[in-house]
């Protein structure tokens, strides 16, 4: 599979932006981002570099596992051989605090293979991927609980995809495509 256009913040982005986003807004380091929200993101990775790491905006995302370069939806992306240690690691950081709010998402191709393919987790915290071909978030709780939000709607295999979850302190939301999948409060 593969990732594109990785983005992660601390607070919740309205809908217009997540279609911004999908329509292939993306703003490099050189570009000042509060044209597009009035805070900085943790880290917004577009996967353009094609060497190293990439460094987009915040936080870097290191490669781990056989995860190499490969085609994006706009310009670069990240290519996945499927083995459990391929990822693209954003270190731990005081600067990543979604316990009050977050969006969290990018673009994702998978196979719609069983199992679990993730784009966005922080162990214990958030979680966004695919479960086979369906998007799903989750969000562990105080306490241990998990709220999870899965949509009914299947992503188109073999393509890629627009997956956003959407945090506001009080109700998860799930999009897919732009278009809304579910929701937990």
């Amino acid at each position: 599979g593969t990732i594109d256009e990785v983005v992660l913040t601390d607070y919740p982005l309205a809908v217009s932006q997540l279609s911004l986003l999908m329509k292939g807004f993306h703003s490099p380091a050189n570009i000042n981002v509060k044209a597009f929200a009035t805070k900085a993101p943790i880290s917004w990775l577009s996967f353009n570099e094609g060497v190293g790491t990439s460094s987009g905006i915040g936080l870097k995302g290191d490669f781990t596992g056989s995860a190499t370069w490969g085609d994006g939806v706009y310009g670069g992306g990240v290519k996945f051989s499927g083995a459990a240690v391929d990822m693209v690691e954003i270190a731990n950081s005081d600067t990543i605090d979604l316990s009050k709010s977050f969006t969290i998402g990018g673009w994702i191709r998978t196979a719609g293979s069983a199992g679990v393919t993730w784009l966005v987790s922080k162990n214990n915290v958030v979680g966004l991927g695919m479960e086979g071909s369906k998007p799903f978030v989750q969000v562990y709780e105080d306490g241990g609980n998990i709220v999870k939000v899965g949509s009914v709607t299947q992503a188109q295999t073999g393509t890629n995809n627009h997956i956003m979850a959407v945090f506001d302190g009080v109700k998860l939301t799930l999009y897919l495509n732009g278009k809304f999948v579910g929701s937990a409060a």
